[in-house]
């Protein structure tokens, strides 16, 4: 199966203490196989995924990165992303990711931890480029990570519009890279 749980539209929408794992793992999945994916089925503002909040959840155990998305917005408020598990079929160091996130959204990181594989510590964490002409986002998106901590893993952060706050880095080998 594709992922655990796709959001591909909605507004107004709380996830409190829930697990999400195992994105891709049945059946050896399609992708992207993240176990969370924000992803509308279009650009359109219509479609966006809006004011979605995620409280005390955990997301772990994917095939190619535990938490993705583009085009929405949503808050990850004392979250745990957890991409320290490595399926026996994955090859590539620093996979699963631990999140992509485009800058085709707004996304905030607070008070969260990001784990990624300790034996390997490289496990990749981005915030990347993206460009579209129909989207509110198109040049607005942000990436706030507040509060957080990373470790095992490094961090890309590729997008148009980055805050940084009180965050602690340690224990990889992957750079926390502006």
């Amino acid at each position: 199966y594709r992922n655990t749980l796709s959001l591909v539209a909605g507004n107004n929408i709380d996830f409190v203490n829930c697990n999400v794992w195992g994105g891709g793992f049945i059946h050896g999945g399609t992708n992207p196989r993240y176990s969370l994916d924000i992803e509308p089925t279009s650009g359109l503002i219509d479609n966006h995924a809006r004011n979605i909040k995620f409280t005390n959840c955990n997301f772990a155990r994917a095939i190619n990165a535990v938490v993705g998305g583009t085009w929405g917005e949503a808050i990850f408020e004392n979250c745990t992303i957890d991409a320290s598990y490595k399926h026996p079929n994955i090859t590539q160091i620093g996979y699963p990711w631990a999140f992509t996130l485009s800058s085709l959204g707004d996304w905030k990181l607070n008070n969260c931890k990001i784990v990624g594989n300790a034996t390997e510590k490289s496990t990749i964490c981005t915030h990347y480029n993206a460009y579209d002409l129909i989207s509110d986002f198109a040049e607005n998106g942000w990436l706030k990570i507040h509060n957080t901590e990373f470790e095992y893993c490094g961090f890309n952060g590729n997008g148009r519009r980055l805050e940084v706050r009180n965050v602690t880095m340690k224990n990889s080998l992957r750079p926390f890279a502006l």
